[in-house]
């Protein structure tokens, strides 16, 4: 690993110690309930709503998405 990933690795995005299979990271889960936790803590001091300049036109593209994005006003309780 003395010129990096790329340099130890024919393909560098093979390279995934902790990543996927039997050996995966044993944080992962646990990093995940911290997110979770503190999503949930910030959620619920604001409040969310439209605003007012939201203009509904849905678009197909590979998934069904707004086509102008999601204007949401967002307001400290």
């Amino acid at each position: 690993f003395a010129n990096g990933v790329s340099g130890a690795c024919k393909l560098p995005y093979v390279y995934m110690p902790f990543g996927v299979g039997p050996r995966i990271c044993a944080g992962q889960h646990f990093a995940l309930a911290e997110l979770k936790i503190l999503l949930a803590l910030i959620v619920s001091n604001f409040s969310f709503s439209l605003s007012p300049k939201y203009r509904h036109s849905p678009a197909l593209k590979l998934l069904l998405e707004p086509e102008h994005g999601v204007n949401i006003l967002i307001k400290k309780l």
